[in-house]
């Protein structure tokens, strides 16, 4: 839970902020409150009410993105009377902070992480007997009965490529991260495909990936140039940018990209995103734990962007 924000607890009892600040210091050397960069000050996880459930959550995000990500979670929490433990894990000395995490036994577990990083049954095994919910984007496994809460990005890349396939482009770049994508994007690809109804060797769509542009970039410019593609449907905002700065010719094609981050509203650079509403995720992970496991998959929403000077707001 999160504290409420020092300007407002000055006003409340009419000190000053370093009054505030002093009690912040007292409350933190008794560890009964956590700093986070930007996301201000909040309850530590074993100071909780008695009849309360600890939710461990386990992320391969940074702290720093709290405020923009985690913010619904602590909100959801809240409803239904859980104390949020966050944990974020990068590195070969993840088994430890998960251990850390499982020495205060946690009620019920969130894990938000990437299967390609983290072997996912020895990460169950360590938080037994916790039951856990994956959450978002941990890369779906089809033969796993698990308890999810998931993106639906088949279907989202589905309804990017027809899309762009109603607005009359005909030769169609896709942009994704591996050279060698990922079981679970491969399946996206071809989902989304047969979603628009595309034959899986159309020639109207190109793939590169992020990974050959940055190590043999005059490869890819050359394909490319020889593709001239009309659009451009990406696995993330961030990488129609840098397909932009190898290939200039690609500027001002239409493209859809993911996550709806920041580079999606570039000033005269805006294009459509799809938008995730991580509000009622969080909210389906808290409530999760109450019946038996089962698997949800949410489709994200496909925002309109236009350029700024055709007047956006």
């Amino acid at each position: 839970m999160r504290m409420m924000p020092r300007n407002e607890l000055c006003a409340r009892f009419g000190v000053s902020s370093g009054v505030v600040n002093n009690a912040y210091n007292e409350l933190e050397r008794k560890g009964l409150i956590v700093r986070a960069a930007r996301s201000g000050v909040i309850v530590a996880p074993n100071v909780r009410p008695a009849d309360s459930l600890l939710l461990g959550v386990v992320t391969s995000y940074n702290r720093g993105d709290i405020e923009g990500y985690f913010e619904p979670l602590l909100s959801a929490a809240r409803e239904r009377r859980m104390t949020p433990m966050i944990i974020s894990i990068h590195n070969d000395q993840w088994r430890q902070t998960v251990g850390d995490l499982a020495s205060h036994a946690p009620d019920v577990v969130a894990a938000d992480v990437e299967a390609r990083f983290f072997p996912l049954e020895e990460l169950e095994n360590m938080l037994l007997p916790a039951p856990v919910c994956y959450v978002n984007r941990f890369g779906w496994v089809p033969h796993r009965r698990e308890r999810a809460v998931l993106v639906d990005y088949d279907r989202a890349w589905g309804e990017g490529l027809r899309t762009l396939w109603r607005r009359g482009h005909d030769r169609v770049l896709q942009v994704v991260y591996g050279r060698h994508p990922e079981p679970h994007m491969l399946r996206t690809l071809a989902e989304g495909r047969r979603f628009a109804g595309f034959a899986p060797d159309d020639d109207r769509l190109a793939t590169i990936a992020i990974q050959d542009l940055r190590e043999t970039p005059e490869s890819i410019r050359r394909h490319v140039a020889e593709f001239a593609p009309t659009a451009i449907l990406s696995q993330s905002d961030y990488f129609v940018e840098l397909v932009e700065n190898l290939c200039p010719e690609t500027v001002d094609l239409e493209r859809i990209g993911f996550f709806d981050t920041s580079h999606s509203r570039r000033p005269g650079h805006e294009f459509s995103s799809f938008r995730i509403d991580f509000e009622d995720i969080w909210r389906r992970v808290a409530g999760s734990f109450d019946g038996e496991p089962q698997v949800i998959k949410l489709p994200p929403t496909l925002v309109e962007r236009w350029p700024a000077d055709e007047g956006l707001s």
